[in-house]
């Protein structure tokens, strides 16, 4: 039994096993899928659990990490391994500019081609901000996805993060981060932003029903 899986919530669950399914059945092809989560601590969850119920089909999932030094992600995700199994690639919200969207259109629009030659699925996990600021700078790309799997954390978990990341926090500290872990911080910071606005945005929609 996935423990990492039936501790999560059902909502969760479903989202999860969909996603699950797609690579199982996407392995050794190009599948180009979408996952909004705000938060790092809750993707690392996501991860582990996906990895312990790919296991047994003797799936692996490869990850990379994009940073503002990577020149050209075509090349970047070519060279990293794992012949047609999953690779998960992080960090693309800060390759991305919202004041440059000539990048997306550069990289992602005009180069897909090159995307479809890797020949496996390929899972971009994004922050919600992200995943619209792509959308719209990158609609031809964005138009390829087989899937969007959505990932908010409980509310209890929000709640606990929020205690311990922002109410317990000595924020003069904070100031003699290093820039690495500054921005790290922020990147948190915002994530959280992003899952209250969700849930606000959710509200209302039900509201208005």
């Amino acid at each position: 039994m996935n423990r990492k899986l039936f501790s999560l919530p059902l909502s969760i669950q479903e989202e999860l096993l969909a996603l699950a399914r797609m690579l199982r059945r996407g392995r050794g092809t190009f599948v180009l899928a979408f996952a909004r989560c705000n938060v790092v601590p809750l993707r690392e969850w996501l991860v582990e659990a996906l990895r312990d119920a790919l296991a047994p089909a003797g799936i692996t999932i490869h990850e990379t990490e994009l940073t503002p030094e990577t020149p050209d992600l075509p090349a970047a995700l070519a060279a990293a391994g794992g012949g047609g199994d999953p690779l998960f690639v992080y960090g693309l919200a800060g390759v991305m500019p919202s004041s440059a969207p000539e990048w997306a259109q550069a990289q992602l629009n005009e180069r897909r081609g090159l995307y479809q030659k890797l020949g496996r699925p390929l899972v971009f996990w994004l922050e919600e901000y992200a995943l619209r600021l792509l959308a719209r700078g990158a609609p031809d790309f964005w138009a390829w996805r087989s899937g969007v799997y959505e990932f908010a954390l409980p509310p209890a978990a929000r709640e606990a993060l929020l205690e311990r990341e922002v109410r317990g926090v000595d924020w003069v500290t904070q100031w003699n981060l290093e820039r690495a872990a500054r921005e790290a911080r922020l990147h948190l910071l915002r994530g959280l932003l992003d899952e209250y606005a969700s849930e606000e945005r959710g509200e209302r929609r039900e509201a208005a029903l």
